[in-house]
């Protein structure tokens, strides 16, 4: 704890699979990891099915919006001290954000009159992630758009920075490759 509050070896990110790591590692699904998003894996593939619950969560007021984790690891962590099963707690974590964007995204569509998202980044790779924020975002009224060919991690962003140098190469505004 003492090394979190100096922030030695714990640096800040705004990595969505950073928390799922440590939620992983807080309900003892996995401590260290052999490969990028394995942790968050296994912490979806044990998670519950039928588990609608999910832990508390709030924004820090201001002009930029930002779901605050302190609620969430609290109701993990009592929900651990309480023996609730660890399928159970990733099911509800799943949830939490689930919602959490959920909202967020239409609270600043409705502030920003925007009703369109797209969802991109390998968290995304997260089935459970993935469909849930479909519907939620839908029953929110927004439309929503993932990735139907090109990968949503890093092969997207290859492809991307690839069309970029096209562009460079060839001196047109646009490429196709």
């Amino acid at each position: 704890v003492e090394r979190c509050r100096r922030r030695i070896n714990a640096p800040m990110t705004s990595s969505l699979g950073r928390l799922f790591d440590g939620v992983a590692a807080l309900i003892g699904l996995r401590q260290t990891v052999a490969f990028e998003g394995q942790a968050a894996m296994e912490l979806e593939m044990m998670s519950g099915d039928e588990i609608r619950e999910r832990y508390d969560f709030q924004w820090l007021p201001g002009e930029t919006r930002v779901i605050t984790l302190a609620p969430i690891i609290q109701g993990v962590v009592e929900d651990l001290r309480c023996g609730l099963p660890a399928f159970v707690i990733g099911r509800k974590f799943h949830n939490t954000v689930i919602e959490g964007c959920a909202d967020l995204s239409a609270a600043i569509g409705k502030a920003c009159r925007i009703k369109k998202v797209v969802l991109s980044g390998g968290c995304f790779q997260n089935r459970l992630l993935l469909e849930g924020l479909i519907v939620a975002l839908r029953q929110r009224g927004l439309e929503v758009f993932s990735h139907q060919v090109v990968p949503t991690n890093d092969g997207g962003i290859s492809l991307g920075q690839a069309v970029i140098a096209g562009t460079i190469v060839t001196g047109r505004k646009s490429a196709v490759i």
